[in-house]
């Protein structure tokens, strides 16, 4: 069907480079783009039963259908979009 990133290892932590401001800073956004991808890729699936009939809408679902019918992104990744951003200008 389709062929993804299934996931992303955390950063791994020793007792020296916890100490590095640079390490703690790469640490927070790989941990907050781990989160977001697992975020995506269960709205994603829960998309798709929806669209076969396997599972009942909620106002999240709701919402976020109708954000992709309007091909909005910040819907999905509001923490990235400072303003509205269509899917085709994303790059």
């Amino acid at each position: 069907m389709y062929r993804c990133l299934q996931s992303v290892a955390p950063m791994k932590r020793t007792v020296e480079n916890i100490r590095d401001p640079l390490f703690r800073f790469f640490e927070r956004e790989v941990n907050a783009g781990i989160q977001m991808l697992a975020d995506v890729r269960r709205d994603i699936e829960d998309a798709i039963q929806i669209c076969l009939g396997e599972k009942k809408q909620t106002n999240h679902h709701r919402i976020l259908l109708a954000a992709l019918a309007k091909s909005q992104l910040c819907f999905l990744l509001p923490a990235y979009c400072p303003s509205v951003v269509l899917l085709q200008n994303w790059n």
